[in-house]
């Protein structure tokens, strides 16, 4: 263990390491530590710049992931087709409008009695849940654990260890095909492609308890893709939208591996 510490330390370029030390002489200590964590930035930029590059060959459409707003599955979805929304909006204040429109379209487009998935900070948990009860019944909530460090929540003081997937139907409401957990444990976030990333262990867990083979599963708020290559792996169908063309390049390069 030390060795690689080590070895990964050393692999920081001379300019990253000068750097590094010169904001460090402004108050912080230099440590080992300190210069792990930067080498672990360092890599993950170089990964992260890797997937931009392979993503750049892709064509900007295909592999059912549309480049563009969500609003265009209006006319790409039929009425009553969907078996399940599974997406992960933004969050905060600003982001509530995002989750009742987001309602209104799985409104139209899920199946009677199927359900829409959406992942959720906490913060303005009320909020969001006003806006989709609008237009769909509240089914449940999961939390997903995370593992490793908090995340602060510096408004409230919180060390938030879990984050929230609400669960809403179009009616009728309906128990979930088979019994599943509601705590499930987090595998973290990649982040291998963007901050946001999320892991894709939790999204199969529930797309396999919630929908069957061949079933048709919609990521409105794709990003670089996670929730369709969940549904890939487990034998569904998908769709998904992503308005930053570079992300959608990245998702389709993710499904076609």
């Amino acid at each position: 263990m030390q060795s690689s510490r080590w070895q990964a330390i050393a692999n920081v370029p001379t300019g990253s390491f000068e750097d590094h030390v010169r904001l460090m002489k402004q108050g912080k200590e230099l440590t080992s530590s300190s210069v792990l964590s930067l080498s672990k930035e360092l890599l993950l930029a170089k990964k992260r710049e890797d997937h931009r590059k392979s993503a750049e060959k892709m064509s900007s459409h295909g592999c059912s992931i549309i480049t563009g707003s969500n609003s265009l599955l209006w006319k790409r979805l039929e009425d009553d087709s969907v078996d399940l929304f599974f997406t992960d909006p933004p969050y905060g204040k600003s982001s509530v409008p995002c989750f009742s429109e987001l309602a209104k379209l799985a409104a139209a487009k899920l199946k009677p009695g199927s359900l829409c998935l959406t992942y959720t900070g906490q913060m303005f948990l009320p909020q969001v849940i006003d806006a989709m009860v609008e237009h769909l019944d509240y089914w449940w909530i999961f939390a997903i654990q995370f593992g490793g460090k908090h995340t602060a929540i510096h408004p409230r003081a919180i060390q938030n260890k879990w984050r929230s997937i609400l669960a809403f139907a179009k009616p009728p409401v309906k128990p979930s095909p088979e019994w599943l957990s509601d705590m499930l444990e987090g595998g973290g976030r990649n982040k291998q492609r963007d901050d946001w990333e999320q892991e894709e262990s939790e999204a199969e867990y529930l797309i396999k308890k919630l929908t069957k083979p061949n079933d048709l599963v919609v990521d409105p708020f794709c990003g670089t893709g996670t929730f369709c290559v969940a549904a890939k792996t487990v034998g569904r169908r998908w769709c998904g939208t992503e308005i930053e063309a570079v992300k959608a390049k990245m998702a389709r390069a993710r499904l076609v591996d």
